[in-house]
């Protein structure tokens, strides 16, 4: 469960508005990172927020359910965030107003709780965190197998990797 809630989405409108920012937002990545470690990525960004989660709700909301991929989008967006700060530090709105790079997913997780009451305000914060953590380090120790691993296990899926159908591509290490 700590991975398998990223499948569940609470309406439609929720899994179509995940699906559209994760299909700019992960192919950028897999290429840079291949897909192994995409995937070992995806399953670092669910289940660490997701532990923090189920702590706070034991003590604040045992009885709310929460489901999506918001959190994974919410800590790409900081991974991107952050990342790109190292280049342009201010997102800048008008010649009066720019506000810090990393911290601009931190108004889309405040428009979004003003204009979805229901979101999960506290699941998207920690998706944020996890992604910054991500930038910032944090789950090396997970995302880091050698690469000399990954050739391997590629090497013995390399019977199921062809079996991806014609639009679906593996990203090799």
């Amino acid at each position: 469960r700590l991975v398998t809630y990223t499948w569940v989405h609470l309406s439609v409108i929720h899994i179509l508005l995940n699906v559209f920012i994760l299909m700019s937002l992960l192919p950028k990545f897999e290429r840079q990172f291949g897909t192994i470690r995409t995937s070992l990525t995806l399953i670092c960004l669910s289940i660490a927020p997701a532990l923090i989660y189920c702590g706070l709700s034991l003590l604040f909301f045992p009885h709310t359910l929460v489901g999506g991929a918001s959190g994974i989008v919410f800590s790409l967006w900081g991974y991107y965030s952050y990342r790109d700060s190292l280049t342009t530090p201010t997102l800048q709105f008008s010649e009066n107003f720019a506000i810090p790079m990393w911290a601009s997913p931190v108004f889309t997780l405040l428009i979004t709780a003003l204009l979805v009451p229901d979101s999960s305000f506290v699941g998207h914060f920690l998706g944020l965190i996890a992604g910054w953590g991500l930038v910032l380090g944090y789950f090396e120790f997970i995302l880091e197998p050698s690469s000399n691993f990954i050739v391997k296990l590629e090497t013995k899926a390399d019977f199921l990797i062809r079996l991806f159908p014609p639009g679906c591509t593996y990203v090799k290490e």
